[in-house]
């Protein structure tokens, strides 16, 4: 994962801050953090899937190994 960047589409501007990253003995990637941005997206089944108000909203990302899914 070091040096590689990964974009996240959204229409409105706004921090996106990740703080920490894990890996499974699967290789998936695991990503933690907040954001400031009201419109970061989330997939079908996630606990929340709108924004809770506030200025900061909290993520847990789950990526496969080649940062694909």
């Amino acid at each position: 994962m070091v040096g590689r960047e990964v974009e996240v589409p959204r229409s409105e501007p706004g921090l996106v801050e990740a703080l920490d990253v894990g890996f499974s003995a699967s290789r998936e990637v695991y990503i933690t953090g907040y954001t400031e941005s009201e419109d970061l997206p989330v997939t079908a089944g996630s606990f929340s899937q709108s924004w809770g108000g506030g200025k900061r909203e909290g993520y847990a990302a789950k990526f496969d190994s080649d940062l694909s899914t």
